[in-house]
Protein backbone atom coordinates (compact mmCIF):
# COMPACT_ATOMS: atom_id res chain seq x y z
CA UNK A 1 0.00 0.00 0.00
CA UNK A 2 1.19 3.37 -0.68
CA UNK A 3 0.47 6.58 0.46
CA UNK A 4 -0.58 9.55 -1.49
CA UNK A 5 1.82 12.78 -0.28
CA UNK A 6 -0.89 14.54 1.48
CA UNK A 7 -2.17 11.06 3.73
CA UNK A 8 1.78 10.83 4.31
CA UNK A 9 2.22 14.33 5.46
CA UNK A 10 -1.33 13.64 7.54
CA UNK A 11 0.61 10.16 9.49
CA UNK A 12 3.03 12.39 10.21
CA UNK A 13 1.30 15.07 11.94
CA UNK A 14 -0.43 12.94 13.85
CA UNK A 15 2.85 10.80 15.05
CA UNK A 16 4.39 14.26 15.75
CA UNK A 17 0.93 15.31 17.75
CA UNK A 18 1.49 12.50 19.51
CA UNK A 19 4.64 12.00 20.42
CA UNK A 20 5.20 15.65 21.54
CA UNK A 21 2.03 14.75 23.96
CA UNK A 22 4.00 11.77 25.02
CA UNK A 23 7.29 13.16 25.89
CA UNK A 24 5.37 15.97 27.72
CA UNK A 25 3.75 13.18 30.13
CA UNK A 26 7.14 12.08 30.40
CA UNK A 27 8.69 15.03 31.16
CA UNK A 28 6.71 15.83 34.05
CA UNK A 29 6.90 12.91 36.19
CA UNK A 30 10.07 11.84 35.33
CA UNK A 31 12.65 11.78 38.17
CA UNK A 32 15.13 14.48 38.37
CA UNK A 33 18.84 13.30 37.90
CA UNK A 34 21.45 15.30 39.35
CA UNK A 35 24.52 13.37 38.55
CA UNK A 36 28.04 14.63 39.72
CA UNK A 37 30.31 16.57 37.50
CA UNK A 38 34.08 17.24 37.25
CA UNK A 39 33.65 20.33 39.77
CA UNK A 40 30.80 18.39 42.38
CA UNK A 41 32.26 18.90 45.76
CA UNK A 42 29.18 17.75 47.26
CA UNK A 43 26.16 15.71 46.76
CA UNK A 44 24.10 14.84 44.40
CA UNK A 45 21.53 14.35 47.54
CA UNK A 46 18.05 14.23 47.67
CA UNK A 47 15.67 15.88 50.78
CA UNK A 48 12.15 14.12 51.36
CA UNK A 49 9.39 15.32 53.33
CA UNK A 50 10.91 17.41 55.32
CA UNK A 51 8.59 20.06 56.79
CA UNK A 52 9.11 23.69 58.99
CA UNK A 53 12.99 24.40 59.77
CA UNK A 54 16.07 24.88 57.71
CA UNK A 55 17.46 21.62 56.84
CA UNK A 56 21.28 21.94 56.18
CA UNK A 57 22.41 19.67 53.31
CA UNK A 58 26.10 20.98 52.64
CA UNK A 59 28.73 22.56 54.83
CA UNK A 60 32.52 23.16 54.55
CA UNK A 61 35.11 24.12 57.10
CA UNK A 62 36.93 26.22 54.02
CA UNK A 63 35.18 29.10 53.14
CA UNK A 64 35.13 28.84 49.13
CA UNK A 65 33.55 29.54 46.12
CA UNK A 66 30.61 27.31 45.13
CA UNK A 67 27.50 27.00 43.16
CA UNK A 68 24.19 25.17 44.86
CA UNK A 69 22.04 24.03 42.42
CA UNK A 70 18.34 22.60 43.75
CA UNK A 71 15.76 21.24 41.30
CA UNK A 72 12.34 20.99 43.49
CA UNK A 73 10.52 18.01 42.49
CA UNK A 74 7.68 18.70 45.51
CA UNK A 75 4.64 20.55 45.74
CA UNK A 76 5.94 23.72 47.30
CA UNK A 77 8.42 26.44 46.71
CA UNK A 78 11.89 26.09 48.28
CA UNK A 79 13.92 28.78 49.51
CA UNK A 80 17.35 27.87 49.36
CA UNK A 81 19.49 29.60 51.72
CA UNK A 82 24.01 29.47 51.38
CA UNK A 83 25.28 30.69 54.87
CA UNK A 84 22.02 31.02 56.51
CA UNK A 85 21.08 33.71 54.38
CA UNK A 86 17.94 33.27 51.43
CA UNK A 87 19.43 33.63 48.30
CA UNK A 88 16.95 32.16 45.95
CA UNK A 89 13.44 30.53 45.73
CA UNK A 90 12.83 27.39 43.53
CA UNK A 91 9.18 27.37 42.40
CA UNK A 92 7.39 23.84 41.66
CA UNK A 93 8.47 21.80 39.34
CA UNK A 94 11.92 24.20 38.27
CA UNK A 95 15.70 23.92 38.74
CA UNK A 96 17.76 26.73 40.14
CA UNK A 97 21.15 27.72 40.87
CA UNK A 98 23.51 30.24 42.19
CA UNK A 99 27.20 30.59 42.10
CA UNK A 100 28.92 32.76 45.41
CA UNK A 101 31.82 32.84 46.97
CA UNK A 102 32.80 32.28 51.16
CA UNK A 103 30.66 29.26 50.87
CA UNK A 104 30.45 27.09 54.32
CA UNK A 105 26.75 26.22 54.13
CA UNK A 106 24.00 25.52 52.20
CA UNK A 107 20.33 24.43 53.38
CA UNK A 108 17.04 25.08 52.35
CA UNK A 109 13.50 25.77 54.04
CA UNK A 110 9.75 25.40 52.89
CA UNK A 111 8.52 28.48 51.35
CA UNK A 112 4.91 28.23 52.05
CA UNK A 113 4.38 25.44 54.52
CA UNK A 114 3.79 21.57 53.53
CA UNK A 115 6.45 18.94 52.56
CA UNK A 116 9.63 19.85 50.72
CA UNK A 117 11.38 17.19 48.29
CA UNK A 118 14.50 18.60 46.17
CA UNK A 119 17.92 17.23 45.08
CA UNK A 120 20.61 19.52 44.97
CA UNK A 121 24.03 19.24 44.44
CA UNK A 122 27.38 21.26 45.13
CA UNK A 123 29.81 22.59 42.48
CA UNK A 124 33.02 24.17 42.94
CA UNK A 125 35.92 25.09 40.78
CA UNK A 126 38.30 25.75 43.38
Amino acid sequence: MTLSPLRLFAVAAILMLAHSGLATAQAVNKTVDLATGGYTVGGPGAVANVTGGQEVFYTNTESKQACITVSNVGAVPVEIKINTATAFTVAILQTGTACTNNVTSAGATCAVGGKCNYMWRVDSKL
